[in-house]
């Protein structure tokens, strides 16, 4: 694994085949994923576009998302939205 420098930021990239950081990664997207859906709920989806624009989250899950929620995934802590 190595860091790597991107727009200012710094991110980790994985050794390929390593699934274990895959694992994680997947469930730190996950979260923040969640946290962006509640901070909808809870505040504007202007509001929670930046925050998960601010964690690099893909368009397509944002729009997914925030936009469509009976498309969500049905995760282990996922909200009934």
């Amino acid at each position: 694994m190595t860091d790597e420098l991107t727009g200012g930021r710094s991110r980790r990239v994985q050794a390929a085949g390593d699934p274990r950081l895959d694992h994680r990664l997947d469930h730190r997207l996950s979260d923040i994923v969640e946290h962006g859906i509640l901070l909808q709920s809870e505040t504007t989806s202007i509001a929670a576009l930046e925050y998960l624009r601010a964690f690099d989250v893909s368009p397509t899950v944002i729009r997914r998302v925030l936009l469509e929620p009976g498309l969500r995934r049905q995760g282990g802590k996922m909200l009934p939205f």
